[in-house]
């Protein structure tokens, strides 16, 4: 590696004028200045082109491109073919990083000479509230040639894990890491017409199944975006049980292809399961009416698919409160879990 290797950084960009000013400034503001920002401008509508020039006349690392509207995936795969850097990171247009975030990150692949990918963690930013999120745990931890650890929990949890199901899709995202290049030569982020759900976890199954060093830190964060978060699915997606279907199915292949133990059967099972919670609060925060939510939810937990993941899941770890909303699904007690529902949207904001 060189001394002090380029990094790329990756924003793909989407109707994010109400955020952007604040990313691009606390890329640009990074104490490590051998960076390249490669910001893909999807298709957007409103003024983001406009902020994009901006700073683009401010800063030369900055390589700005347009693209029509394809999807966040499909402009990071756009994003590929323009990045220099030894390194490379992804930041989404409405979140920023701590300041020294990139410097802190360079320093441990120099200190490290095999490391392959820096895990840090993020917080959620809600509005006057920041929850911070130790994806695992408080302190550094290096995975020296048992990088298949965290390759393994991205199918799912097992055992203790289960103790805090919301950590299912924590190491899924593509954001808080920043990856040695060479290992994402050629692999690339599902496109909006595959309908797969989790193209985050596509993609880190395909890059993490090749590493073996990893690192995880603390000692600087990821600022994850939730102001906006009321205005997510109003909308019921229905196809959105057939696109985990479909991701699932690609795991279940990749558990095939590669010969992996039963271990990893045994966590993409629960993944499964954990998992109803997305399709649940897919229906509980849309516009439908009481009746036709009722009927969505006894859609969804009818599947065959589903009762048969819940025939071989274990409830132990789970907490109390955990097991009741999934002791509920899987008994199918439609009104009860309305309700648990939404006293759990309620309030999400002091849970993880």
């Amino acid at each position: 590696m060189l001394r002090d290797p380029l990094v790329s950084i990756i924003v793909p960009v989407y109707n994010a004028e109400k955020f952007l000013s604040r990313c691009l400034a606390s890329l640009v503001g990074q104490t490590y200045k051998n960076i390249e920002i490669v910001v893909v401008n999807d298709g957007s509508s409103d003024k983001s082109q406009d902020i994009i020039n901006e700073f683009r006349m401010e800063c030369n690392a900055i390589k700005a491109f347009l693209i029509k509207n394809s999807g966040a995936g499909e402009a990071r795969n756009y994003a590929f073919q323009y990045i220099t850097g030894e390194l490379v990171m992804f930041v989404d247009a409405d979140d920023w990083i701590d300041e020294d975030c990139v410097y802190k990150c360079v320093n441990y692949f120099k200190e490290y000479k095999d490391l392959e990918c820096v895990i840090f963690p993020y917080i959620r930013e809600f509005y006057g509230l920041s929850r911070k999120n130790n994806m695992l745990g408080d302190k550094t931890v290096y995975f020296h040639g048992d990088g298949n650890i965290l390759y393994r929990r991205l199918f799912g949890l097992v055992g203790k894990e289960k103790a805090c199901p919301a950590s299912l899709d924590d190491l899924n995202l593509s954001m808080c890491k920043m990856y040695y290049t060479k290992f994402m030569q050629n692999k690339f982020f599902p496109k909006r017409d595959d309908i797969v759900a989790g193209e985050d976890l596509w993609y880190n199954l395909k890059v993490f199944e090749h590493m073996n060093n990893i690192l995880y830190t603390t000692d600087t964060y990821y600022h994850y975006n939730k102001e906006n978060d009321k205005s997510v699915t109003k909308i019921y997606r229905k196809d959105d049980v057939d696109k985990f279907k479909n991701l699932f199915k690609f795991m279940e292949n990749t558990i095939i292809k590669n010969n992996l133990s039963d271990v990893y059967k045994e966590a993409l099972n629960n993944r499964k399961v954990l998992s109803i919670t997305n399709y649940v609060r897919n229906i509980m925060n849309s516009d439908m009416g009481y009746k036709e939510k009722s009927l969505g939810l006894f859609e969804v937990l009818s599947r065959k698919d589903i009762i048969k993941s819940f025939k071989s899941f274990d409830f132990k770890y789970l907490p109390l409160h955990w097991k009741l909303f999934f002791w509920l699904c899987k008994k199918q007690y439609i009104k009860i879990l309305m309700i648990i529902s939404m006293l759990g949207e309620k309030f999400k904001y002091f849970f993880k």
